[in-house]
């Protein structure tokens, strides 16, 4: 399975890659994994030879496996129950300033991308919905949150995260995880949030954002805020972009 794993890996990432199994030939732009597929051949005749002469080596295996997983799932409940597991799950994120923030330097892949503005773990529906409805072999999804510096007249960036940061974006990266995609996690050190995500999204081409409804104000204020920043920031007018509020069962969705 881990041969097989590898072979689908070549077809589902195509980066480039630092080494490869050799031998590798290219028919019509597609690249035949020939080095793989014979380890492939080779692990799976064993297996099929192992486990038709073998029945007494086979079924220990078996058995072997069921204990460890039973071990396993024990140790993990136990470790559940005495917080040790959620302490040690957090995510390690770096915070970026704006001057630095490049699609490049986040390490983007295709010209299409979408924004994703998160704030609170419990509040993601946006987040799912867009994981759901992205292709992710055209599309970068960047999640971003924007830390709010203390210090109005601060221009330092502290390039660390809090516990409350870490588990946001844990929380981002599992329910990515659980889609079978990714997404690249920034952070923005900012004293106008509006203006944060306004910028970030001119600095990085993003052609989608997307936020949860917010609770204290209705969602035109937001788009307000975006646009009047968005003015300043943006001097290509041929880069359109369309702001979308989502929530649990409503959707407000403007374009500009």
């Amino acid at each position: 399975m881990k041969a097989y794993s590898m072979i689908v890996l070549r077809y589902k990432d195509k980066s480039h890659r630092e080494w490869k199994v050799p031998p590798n030939i290219t028919i019509a732009g597609i690249e035949i994994p020939i080095g793989l597929g014979f380890v492939f051949l080779i692990l799976l005749m064993l297996g099929i030879v192992n486990l038709f002469t073998k029945p007494i080596a086979t079924q220990g295996g078996i058995l072997f496996t069921i204990i460890l997983y039973i071990g396993f799932g024990i140790s993990e409940y136990i470790n559940k129950r005495h917080g040790a597991l959620h302490n040690h799950e957090l995510e390690k994120f770096n915070i970026l300033a704006q001057s630095k923030l490049t699609a490049d330097a986040i390490g983007c892949k295709h010209v299409q991308r979408k924004l994703v503005a998160v704030h609170v773990p419990t509040r993601l529906d946006h987040l799912h919905k867009c994981l759901q409805e992205t292709d992710p072999e055209n599309t970068d999804i960047i999640v971003m949150t924007a830390r709010v510096l203390a210090d109005k007249d601060s221009v330092v960036v502290d390039e660390s995260m809090n516990t409350y940061g870490e588990e946001l974006f844990s929380k981002v990266i599992k329910m990515a995880e659980k889609e079978g995609k990714s997404v690249l996690p920034i952070v923005v050190p900012t004293n106008n949030v509006a203006y944060a995500i306004a910028h970030t999204t001119a600095q990085l081409g993003a052609q989608e954002v997307l936020m949860g409804k917010p609770k204290r104000y209705p969602a035109d204020y937001f788009f307000e805020q975006f646009a009047i920043h968005w003015g300043m920031v943006q001097a290509d007018e041929r880069h359109k972009v369309i702001l979308r509020s989502i929530g649990e069962k409503t959707e407000v969705r403007v374009e500009l």
